[in-house]
């Protein structure tokens, strides 16, 4: 990863990283965190003197990380970075690599000690993560959840000693623990989600249409809150789609509708799960893969998961863009770099000033 950010991976340096992190899903959220450090600070190769070199390590030393080559948290001679002016390739390589174990120390510390905190919790039962961001949650009966951009997860402190019930507003991928007596429950602004032990992606801001629920293994059972007779068993590569707003019509001749005759209940269609050729995992969970993905989508819809993957505003002078239909995908594109992409691929104009993007 080093070497990829440091602009010197091979091709088949290349497909071997793409490889593992496919069997390591885990390491994902490392990635993006090394990356994310990478992006923001990206003058790393700029620094050139001792004093700055020394100061880093001493950051490192006062949280008790020692590297590798001595007892006091220095490098050997041939490792020091040169006082001269000049960019050293060697420089960013050591500079990344103290990143990483950094973040690996980081990362180790949680996995030896489940009470450490893996995200910002603003109350004892609160997370949540700012635009830009993703991390990962370890709950205390054991479970899993990945929380993507601007997103919030709520639980009660006494979690998993009678009832294992949490809230969720914007997206999450879960990963639960079984237990048959203890249901793991999930309530959102629009329906509740009840599974026994199983991998499922939910999907509910509340400025979007329609929230949604993708299952990737195991068994779910969802209750619409204004359709609470009814009960919604989904199978694996299934996912629910519900409209936030009711409305008196079908408005995706793609979906397929299970809806009542009653006016005022909202629509539900169940979908397959949706699979690009290039990747062996489902574009509903492509985010917890560092991967932002879009199959023709409306460039309205794609807009909003832009803002959330990059931290950035966006705004259409021209209301026919809106309805463009845009599929892609980003992994470590810059917002700059995206944008290029889309405008070749598209017909548009755009400019971008103070993190807003402009479309015209």
């Amino acid at each position: 990863m080093a070497r990829k950010l440091a602009g010197e991976i091979s091709p088949l340096e290349m497909d071997e990283l793409e490889i593992l992190l496919k069997e390591n899903p885990s390491d994902h959220l490392k990635i993006q965190a090394l990356t994310e450090l990478w992006n923001q600070d990206n003058h790393f190769s700029d620094i050139a003197t001792d004093k700055d070199y020394q100061q880093h390590l001493a950051k490192l030393r006062d949280n008790n990380i020692l590297l590798a080559n001595d007892d006091h948290g220095t490098l050997n001679e041939d490792l020091v970075i040169e006082k001269r002016g000049r960019k050293n390739r060697l420089s960013v390589v050591v500079i990344v690599g103290l990143i990483v174990a950094a973040i690996g120390t980081y990362y180790f510390i949680i996995n030896e000690n489940k009470t450490a905190p893996v995200a910002k919790i603003e109350t004892p039962n609160t997370i949540s993560t700012k635009y830009g961001s993703r991390t990962k949650v370890e709950l205390p009966d054991g479970s899993t959840v990945w929380l993507n951009s601007g997103s919030k997860l709520t639980y009660d402190k006494q979690f998993g000693n009678s009832l294992r019930e949490v809230h969720l507003t914007g997206e999450g991928f879960f990963d639960v623990v079984h237990n048959e007596e203890k249901p793991f429950i999930i309530h959102t602004a629009y329906f509740d989600i009840k599974d026994l032990g199983t991998q499922f992606n939910v999907k509910c801001y509340p400025e979007d249409k329609t929230t949604e629920t993708s299952l990737v293994e195991g068994s779910i059972e969802i209750v619409v809150k204004k359709r609470p007779n009814e009960k919604w068993i989904l199978k694996p590569d299934e996912k629910l789609v519900l409209l936030n707003e009711i409305v008196g019509k079908d408005t995706s001749s793609s979906m397929v509708l299970k809806n009542s005759n009653a006016a005022n209940e909202p629509l539900i269609a169940l979908k397959k799960l949706r699979y690009l050729p290039e990747d062996s995992f489902a574009l509903e969970t492509a985010w917890t893969y560092n991967k932002l993905s879009f199959d023709d989508e409306t460039f309205v819809e794609v807009a909003k998961k832009m803002e959330r993957w990059y931290a950035a505003a966006f705004e259409f002078r021209n209301k026919k863009q809106e309805e463009i239909h845009i599929s892609g995908s980003f992994v470590t594109e810059s917002l700059e770099q995206a944008m290029e992409a889309l405008k070749y691929t598209n017909r548009f104009n755009y400019t971008i000033k103070e993190g807003k993007v402009i479309i015209y």
